[in-house]
């Protein structure tokens, strides 16, 4: 909405009022610039050309704390100036100096803007600006509250960011001490991971099968021996169910072993079973019970070993004892039979002719004298075969041997079989004991004739041979030559 104002003069103003009407006009304005500045919240003042002051405001006064006296229209700049010298408002120094300084800088008319700190603490802003006409229009403001926001906002700012910068340093002091503490998880990690393939290792290198069943039969563990004896690989046996794994009517002979690990108890058993090579073992398994929370079986550990050759050599350990036995007796009897055949020959040989060399003579009294040399040779086997008699190794031509024996088969074996020789003809020195040599023959000889009932044919070959490093180590036998005897036959 627009106002227009009176003419300064009315139609009928008498000419001679005029200039008394015109300065009442003047005075009623510029009362009411005054009464409208005042109720701004910043100082105003108005100087003009010559530094004299044309208009301010109540506010002026109330920043610069200055008395009414001293303003007025036409005040000077220097004398205002002077005032605030005086009191210190300009800090220490010469009160004319600063006065001087102040007017000559303000007779230049330029721009300006600054900020004066009061002696009570009290921040003004000054911010002046030259007019068309000449002199200057003043506006001082108060930022007292605004600068102690800012110096309030800028201390905030300094103490977040330290406060930032000290969480900076903790975070990054706790990130270097998770990495730290990840970097050791993973020592800690490939030490474990190390220490369970030395265990995998050690436990794959085991003659025995080892395996970790859980309460609900599940394979957590197992090395190679226990995963090949299902003919499986570690990976695909461990996870698995035991049903899955062992078939049902194995596991059924399993399950009262089972169950008395389940309760606690430390179990061993020994099973005939079969393997997935297709063998018959004797399998001898251990369970021991894994104690957990509660005094809860969580499951329990399974070892075990093929005890076949155990049971064999214990097989054979109790053979050796009947043969021991069997060597007693048949030493006993040696004996007596030698004395028999010694009472024989002492009375044959007188009828023979009082020597020995009368007893290869022919007839029945010299068949007698040889029939009975040979059973004392017999009896002389028999203490071989007891152990009677030490071994005696000694030079022996072995074709001559074999052939003494193969006329001793003859007649010992039945007529359906027939003995074949394959020699060379040439002497065959060897270091043996005679009599274990007679013994391995004649009861190799013996057993072909068990493996033939119906007749065959029984074949002994000598030869030479020699053995190399690899061969004589896999005969547990010093490197060199040897005469070989082979026997065989077709049963």
């Amino acid at each position: 909405m627009m106002t227009q104002y009176p003419p300064v003069l009315a139609p009928n103003t008498d000419p001679e009022e005029a200039p008394v009407a015109r300065r009442s006009f003047e005075a009623h304005c510029y009362a009411l610039l005054h009464a409208g500045l005042d109720h701004i919240n910043q100082g105003i003042t108005v100087f003009d050309a010559d530094l004299r002051l044309v208009a301010w405001n109540r506010r002026f006064l109330d920043l610069l704390d200055l008395p009414e006296r001293l303003v007025y229209p036409g005040a000077d700049f220097a004398s205002i100036i002077r005032y605030n010298a005086q009191r210190g408002e300009y800090g220490p120094g010469d009160r004319e100096t600063q006065v001087a300084a102040r007017v000559l800088q303000a007779q230049r008319f330029e721009p300006h803007h600054i900020e004066r700190r009061r002696p009570g603490g009290q921040i003004v802003d000054i911010l002046g600006e030259p007019l068309p006409e000449g002199g200057f229009v003043t506006v001082y403001t108060d930022v007292t509250e605004s600068r102690r926001a800012e110096r309030m906002i800028r201390e905030q700012n300094e103490e977040l960011e330290r406060r930032v910068e000290e969480r900076t340093v903790e975070l990054q002091a706790a990130h270097d001490k998770l990495l730290g503490s990840v970097a050791k998880q993973k020592e800690i990690a490939a030490a474990l991971r190390r220490s369970e393939g030395r265990l995998q290792l050690v436990t794959d290198s085991l003659p025995a099968g080892i395996a970790y069943w859980d309460k609900d039969l599940r394979c957590l563990f197992a090395n190679r021996r226990f995963a090949s004896a299902f003919g499986l690989e570690k990976r695909r046996i461990v996870g698995r169910r035991a049903r899955d794994v062992v078939d049902k009517k194995t596991l059924d002979r399993y399950d009262e072993y089972i169950d008395r690990a389940r309760c606690g108890e430390h179990t061993t058993f020994e099973v005939d079973t079969m393997l997935a090579d297709g063998r018959n073992a004797t399998v001898r398994s251990w369970l021991v019970p894994e104690v957990g929370e509660q005094d809860r079986i969580a499951g329990f550990f399974v070892l075990s070993m093929d005890v076949t050759r155990h049971k064999r050599a214990e097989a054979a350990i109790l053979q050796a004892a009947k043969m021991e036995a069997v060597g007693q007796l048949s030493s006993g009897v040696a004996h007596d039979f030698n004395n028999l055949l010694t009472v024989i020959l002492g009375n044959l040989l007188p009828l023979c002719g009082a020597d020995d060399e009368a007893a290869d003579a022919t007839g029945p009294i010299a068949a007698a004298v040889s029939a009975a040399r040979r059973g004392a040779k017999l009896t002389e086997r028999l203490l071989a075969f007891a152990r009677r008699q030490p071994l005696s190794p000694e030079p022996v031509d072995v074709e001559e041997r074999v052939g003494g024996m193969v006329r001793l088969f003859r007649r010992s074996l039945p007529n359906n079989i027939e003995v074949v020789t394959a020699t060379r003809g040439e002497p065959y020195p060897a270091r043996v004991d005679p009599h274990q040599l007679e013994n391995a023959l004649l009861n190799l000889a013996l057993n072909a004739r068990d493996a033939m009932p119906h007749g065959g044919q029984l074949r002994i070959e000598t030869t030479f041979a020699t053995l190399d490093s690899t061969s004589a180590g896999e005969l547990g036998l010093a490197q060199g030559d040897y005469v070989r005897v082979a026997v065989c036959d077709t049963g």
